[in-house]
């Protein structure tokens, strides 16, 4: 019996270890894996899982390291008075933003909207500069640069009571052109030495003409970047220079002339009782009045017949500054 007892207890033994693997669950873990953020276009930086892209998905080209001495000790042509035209652009998708690279639609994730989207609340992504590994732009007043691998913003330039006006920024690879000042005291054109951050003012004390007209005869008003006629009940207020830059020691620009436009505004601001344009309003309907493209050639053909240039065009060659009038084509 004793023997008996003996032989149960080893059988139940050897039972037990024959079906102990099975308390090994297969049923999904409770503990989840990270998520990994959704996947994009093809050509997008891989990035691992919760975590953003710590590579770019294209190609970097090797910058020459040059001092500033040795930078502008020639004269170096750019690819274009107007800056570079570059490849890549900022795009928001959902609630992502991203650089894309237009001609293979490669795309590298910034981050999520909720960290990163004081780079586009009120501004037009297009705005931003965007190159191989970094983006320029100006925000909050300040002339700032955004490298998209350690996501940091710097800023280059700021000055208490200036405005760095958007249109005239410029970027030339090694070289930021851009125009700061106040509207009252003038404007500056600066360039600054990318690789070292050497800032040379160019051309100081630069008065920038604002036409702000608002017509009660007539609801037409100027616009100060194009000069033509709107119709609107809203004021239009900006300023510009119209920036151009050939190579690292040229820059040319636009002043607006005073006495052109100080005429075009108080013949555009009553039409009916302009010297100029009376002829083509007196008993004429509304309806029969010209266009603004018409009414802006008449009154430029007119006042250029009198002697008066809507533009001066200034050249500044290292410190030789050269100018002539300008009739805006041609």
């Amino acid at each position: 019996m004793k023997c008996f007892a003996i032989l149960l207890m080893l059988l139940l033994l050897l039972t037990g270890c024959a079906v102990a693997p099975a308390q090994e669950s297969t049923a999904p873990s409770t503990t989840l894996p990270a998520q990994t953020e959704p996947s994009t276009a093809p050509g997008t930086a891989s990035a691992t899982p919760g975590d953003l892209p710590t590579a770019l998905p294209w190609s970097v080209p090797e910058a020459e390291s040059l001092s500033y001495e040795d930078y502008f000790a020639q004269v170096r042509a750019f690819d274009g008075p107007y800056g570079v035209d570059t490849d890549f652009a900022l795009e928001p998708k959902g609630e992502r933003l991203y650089i894309t690279q237009r001609s293979t639609n490669a795309t590298f994730l910034i981050g999520k909207s909720d960290d990163y989207g004081y780079l586009v609340d009120g501004k037009n992504p297009l705005d931003w500069i965007c190159d191989t590994e970094k983006m320029y732009g100006i925000l909050e007043g300040k002339l700032v640069c955004f490298d998209y691998l350690s996501r940091e913003l710097t800023v280059l330039y700021e000055q208490d009571g200036e405005v760095i006006l958007p249109s005239d920024l410029l970027y030339q690879r090694e070289c930021l052109f851009f125009v700061a000042g106040e509207p009252t005291r003038g404007f500056t054109i600066y360039r600054l030495y990318l690789p070292d951050g050497t800032l040379d003012a160019l051309k100081t004390k630069i008065p920038v003409y604002c036409l702000v007209q608002e017509v009660t005869d007539n609801p037409y008003y100027i616009n100060s970047f194009s000069f033509e006629l709107y119709t609107g009940s809203d004021k239009q207020q900006s300023f510009a220079i119209r920036l151009l830059c050939a190579d690292n020691e040229t820059v040319q620009w636009w002043e607006y002339n005073h006495d052109f436009w100080d005429l075009y505004a108080e013949n555009a601001s009553n039409l009916k009782e302009s010297p100029i344009l009376r002829e083509f309003y007196e008993d004429a309907p509304e309806e029969r009045w010209p266009g603004p493209e018409d009414i802006r050639q008449r009154l430029t053909v007119s006042l250029s017949n009198q002697g008066l240039k809507p533009y001066t065009v200034y050249t500044l060659r290292g410190s030789t500054l050269t100018s002539e009038e300008w009739n805006g084509y041609g």
